[in-house]
């Protein structure tokens, strides 16, 4: 769990040096949220009792669905830059993370998200109806995100290598969650997403390296600009 949280701060902090590139920011918060998200899985299984395991979970919890966020915007931005990442967008697409987060923080309104837990080496909650309405909404935008790279994978031909390897980091990371969901984790105790995201991690270092992920923005707008004739 620790080296997965080390291998997401080093590529949050090579990101967050390329931060004036389009993209970069949400996914250098895409990014931190997972760090603390691998950190509190580490702190989960480090518990000896339960009360801490809970405030561990819980802690992962409110870091899950701003990860799940910042990434979709990383995809708004990347597949088309300036465009579809408002500020709007943003104001509504934070709005439902922060509300989630003051829910599971707290001690009341949490029975309706989970009603209870059973933890032994490590927690296993029970779902309430607004945990199954914060679970749907996290895969309702990682739907929407592999709409949107599917779009950029048959539109641009440039950005194919880097759009596949992003496309399987996220069907990964949601698969893993689905079986932690469904209690068939076959590396129990262990964080099976944040396993998930160790790989999601490396599928984004070989985009950002060796295919260049944030240079093919500019690239790719100087190549549209080439091929203009002159005068329009």
């Amino acid at each position: 769990m620790l080296a997965s949280a080390l291998f997401l701060a080093v590529l949050g902090i090579y990101v967050w040096r390329r931060r004036a590139v389009s993209g970069a920011r949400p996914l250098a918060a895409a990014m931190l949220f997972g760090f603390l998200w691998a950190v509190g899985a580490a702190l989960e299984l480090a518990a000896v009792d339960a009360t801490a395991k809970i405030f561990w979970f819980k802690f992962q919890a409110a870091c899950s669905l701003p990860a799940v966020t910042a990434a979709f915007c990383f995809t708004l931005e990347y597949a088309n830059p300036g465009r579809w990442l408002t500020r709007r967008t943003v104001t509504l697409l934070t709005m439902l993370p922060v509300l989630a987060a003051l829910l599971i923080l707290t001690n009341a309104p949490q029975l309706w998200v989970w009603p209870a837990f059973l933890a032994q080496e490590y927690v296993q909650p029970a779902f309430g109806v607004v945990g199954w309405v914060l679970l749907a909404y996290a895969y309702l935008l990682a739907l929407v995100q592999t709409g949107v790279l599917l779009w950029l994978f048959m539109r641009s031909p440039l950005h194919r290598w880097p759009v596949a390897l992003i496309l399987v980091s996220r069907l990964a990371t949601a698969a893993a969650y689905g079986l932690e969901v469904a209690g068939r984790n076959p590396f129990a105790p262990m964080d099976l997403t944040v396993l998930a995201m160790t790989v999601t991690s490396a599928m984004y270092a070989l985009a950002l390296f060796p295919f260049r992920l944030f240079d093919l923005i500019p690239i790719a707008h100087e190549t549209v600009i080439q091929q203009m004739r002159e005068g329009c």
